[in-house]
Formats: structure tokens, sequence, C-alpha cells
């Protein structure tokens, strides 16, 4: 994948070591094809926990900037995919910061049956995160769906609209794909 915006496939991978101290736990590193290595920490708050190991799960293509983003499992959820994304930018590798979310880590898939939780982007290169609670007949979702650009220093998110559903229990994954996955198909080219 390329993340370095140079056309040509970079390597990318995450290293953990649970036992280490916070915020030593977890990096995410990229051996640029033109030279170069790069590497950042997960932050603090997301680390993985013994037994877990971080891992990468994505490579969307966001905004108008050329590389892809690079969308890290942080194994610090027990019953969600908890990550957090990165960006190759200005000559380094840095974190996105993802708006409404207070350390920065969003959930790609899970939170359960009730309130699940997911990730996608649309093929425009924006960002999907919506949140689903089940409605108390037990037969439908009320869904929030919020969709972020990315900036054209390609350090934040900006919020763009906000979209709010309720759709059949058997439709959420139809109406909304992004709680269902593949999650990063619609923006990204090539497989993580």
């Amino acid at each position: 994948m390329d993340v370095t915006g140079d056309g040509r496939p970079d390597r990318v991978a995450a290293a953990s070591d649970p036992g280490a101290a916070k915020p030593c736990r977890g990096f995410v590193g990229v051996r640029a094809s033109g030279g170069g290595t790069y590497f950042v920490h997960l932050i603090p708050a997301a680390v993985p926990i013994k037994g877990i190991r971080a891992r990468i799960v994505g490579a969307p293509r966001l905004g108008q900037r050329p590389g892809a983003e690079i969308v890290v499992d942080t194994g610090a959820a027990v019953d969600a995919v908890l990550a957090q994304m990165f960006t190759f930018s200005h000559g380094r590798l840095r974190a996105v910061r993802v708006p409404d979310q207070p350390d920065g880590s969003f959930i790609v898939e899970g939170g359960g049956l009730i309130y699940p939780r997911g990730a996608g982007c649309t093929s425009a290169g924006r960002l999907l995160l919506s949140r689903a609670a089940q409605t108390a007949d037990r037969k439908h979702f009320r869904v929030v769906r919020r969709t972020y650009g990315l900036a054209p220093d390609g350090l934040r998110l900006t919020a763009l609209a906000a979209k709010q559903d309720t759709v059949p229990l058997r439709r959420l994954g139809e109406r909304f794909p992004e709680f269902v996955g593949p999650h990063w198909t619609a923006c990204e080219s090539t497989r993580a």
C-alpha cells in the first residue's frame, strides 16, 4: 500500500509489547519505498492489553491527498475492533484526530447486538462512523451515521453531516454496510 503518496508501495506494520510501559506498548511503522523508516506510538489510552497484538485492519484513501491512511486495531477492546488512524504528512507519520472521540480512537465494528457500531468510507473518500440502538419493540434499530472529511493537511477529520434513520433489524447491514464490513472497500486502493 502507498501511504507516503509517491505512487510506490510502502511496507506498513504494527508492533506491540503488552508488557511494556505505556505509551510504549504499541507502534505503527512505515518503511517508505523511497527510503526512510517512520514510526509513532499508539495513543496511551488504547494500547494492546496482555495477550493481544495491534494489527493493521485497513488502508482507506480519504480526502484528496495522495497516499492512504492506516487503520490499526489496537486490541484494547473486548467486544469490538477499537482502532486508531494514522497518516503520513509533512515527512512524518502522525495520528489523525477523529472528532467526537475523546481519545482519538474509534470503533470499526462491535459494541454488541443491542448497540452495534460500525465504520466505513464512501467512494468520495469520506469516513463513516455509525452507531445504532435497538428499539424497545426489538424490531428496529435507530441509527446515527456521521460523515467526516479529511482536512487538506491530513491530520484531522471534520464533521460534514449527520443522518438519523430507523431501520428493521434485518436490514441494518443492507442500509448501512459499515456495520457488517468489509469496512474500507469503497475507498481502499489496496488491501491491507
